[in-house]
């Protein structure tokens, strides 16, 4: 007698680590349907989220999210039941409940105005009541509205305070920052370069004028002919976006024989 207890608890208890353990295997199929990969919004709008589910039977839990990394977690039922927000570097937009009429899974994400601009993975998930889950991942991208922050130059070569005989080439080489909070990162649409005499009588000289955009980094190089008279002079390169938010750098050489 005490030999088949044992027997049935043992096997009460395969039974129960299995069913924890996954189920019969047949995940809820998840598409996103809208939005599509890389679509651009911003801070203080909405995206509108549709998801389509096959292999849906009895359906037992679903989400939305819009985080900054990829999805790895598990859906956990308290998330589903609870709105919850993470902003800073580890940006996270948790949505809930959205609609879920059998085939679809749908809602809205309202973005708060005080949300991280950046890359992000939105990702509806499903879970049905064999504990499988099925999700589906969408990059999406949040921008500021406005976009007033300059782009940064990093200047590399020359250094202040150079010299450079006639005859040689002054190297100008650098680059321009990315701002993920910037509307136009990446996109820098013009960066000019000028050397501007600190004496009178002689003009500037315009070296490099970009009119083409997704202009990120500089080397040119500026051969110093014998009519360009010796002294000094301010190396002038400022960069401008779309919105023409400029950042300007200074910096002096010498032209020597």
């Amino acid at each position: 007698m005490k030999n088949i207890f044992l027997f049935l608890v043992s096997l009460v208890t395969i039974t129960i680590i299995t069913s924890c353990g996954g189920g019969d295997g047949l995940k809820p199929d998840v598409e996103v349907a809208v939005p599509s990969p890389n679509t651009r919004y911003w801070v203080g709008s909405q995206i509108l989220v549709d998801a389509i589910l096959t292999n849906n039977s009895i359906i037992d839990q679903y989400k939305i999210e819009l985080k900054l990394a990829p999805p790895c977690e598990p859906l956990d039922s308290a998330l589903v039941n609870s709105s919850w927000q993470i902003f800073a570097n580890n940006s996270y937009l948790h949505v809930s409940p959205p609609a879920y009429n059998g085939t679809t899974i749908q809602g809205t994400i309202n973005i708060p105005n005080n949300f991280t601009p950046g890359k992000y993975h939105l990702i509806v998930s499903a879970l049905n009541n064999q504990f499988n889950e099925g999700r589906d991942t969408v990059p999406v991208m949040i921008y500021n509205p406005i976009d007033t922050i300059a782009p940064d130059i990093i200047l590399t070569a020359p250094i202040d305070g150079a010299s450079i005989n006639r005859g040689d080439s002054l190297i100008i080489s650098g680059s321009v920052n990315e701002v993920l909070s910037d509307l136009s990162a990446g996109t820098m649409h013009r960066i000019k370069i000028t050397l501007v005499p600190q004496f009178t009588g002689y003009n500037s000289i315009e070296i490099f004028n970009s009119t083409t955009s997704v202009v990120t980094a500089f080397n040119y190089s500026y051969f110093i002919a014998n009519t360009i008279p010796n002294g000094n002079y301010i190396l002038r390169i400022i960069a401008i976006d779309a919105f023409n938010n400029f950042r300007q750098i200074n910096l002096g050489i010498s032209i020597i024989n």
